[in-house]
């Protein structure tokens, strides 16, 4: 409840006990989902685009020691397509601490120097799975017609789906259920017929969700 001492590893338990979390969710990440206190959604129309916006925000305790910052924040830019794709999303950029960064490792690499033939181990930074790689900014590029993707396209648009899976999964049932998902209760849903989903998305509009745990 608001104004009280909420249970610490609330919102890290509703994360993990969500199975379409938890795969995406590494060590690092547990560590720091230890200091979210809270967690809210809204959903509000662009005044000049006519967009739709869906904001998540994470809310951390200021004594964290993984980053600077207390509140990161993601929206998602709809592009109002009949297939509810998005344009752009515009994220926080994260201020990791020294060494903190969970979306990079470093691994080692066997490279052949190009004069002497010999091979070397070198270290490199690669991404890595993470949740927090969903606070990238990113922009959808215009598609030239008749052009294939190539890898780079399709690594791109991986990455603006699951992002966009993410963060609607957060508005539609984390957020509204987190005590079930706390008490790692089932949830099944039905959304019935077609008409009856295009009515919800028209309530969705200009709503904001918040749970602040036990």
């Amino acid at each position: 409840m608001k104004g009280k001492q909420g249970v610490s590893d609330f919102w890290q338990r509703v994360c993990n006990n969500s199975t379409q979390l938890k795969d995406h969710i590494n060590d690092k990440d547990k560590e720091i989902l230890s200091h979210l206190t809270n967690v809210e959604t809204e959903t509000k129309d662009d005044e000049k685009t006519k967009h739709t916006l869906l904001s998540l925000r994470l809310h951390f305790a200021p004594d964290n020691d993984w980053m600077s910052n207390s509140m990161l924040e993601v929206t998602l830019d709809y592009d109002n397509a009949e297939d509810g794709s998005i344009e752009k999303v515009n994220g926080t950029e994260i201020e990791w601490l020294e060494g903190k960064d969970p979306t990079k490792k470093k691994i080692k690499k066997k490279q052949k120097h190009k004069k002497t033939g010999e091979m070397r181990t070198v270290m490199k930074t690669v991404d890595c799975q993470s949740i927090f790689s969903i606070f990238e900014s990113r922009v959808r590029p215009e598609k030239e017609e008749g052009g294939g993707n190539t890898d780079e396209e399709d690594e791109f648009e991986e990455k603006m789906d699951m992002t966009q899976q993410m963060v609607e999964h957060f508005d539609e049932e984390l957020v509204p259920e987190a005590l079930s998902y706390f008490l790692n209760f089932q949830i099944e849903y039905d959304f019935g017929m077609g008409g009856e989903e295009d009515e919800g998305d028209d309530d969705r509009r200009d709503q904001h969700k918040s749970f602040h745990g036990c």
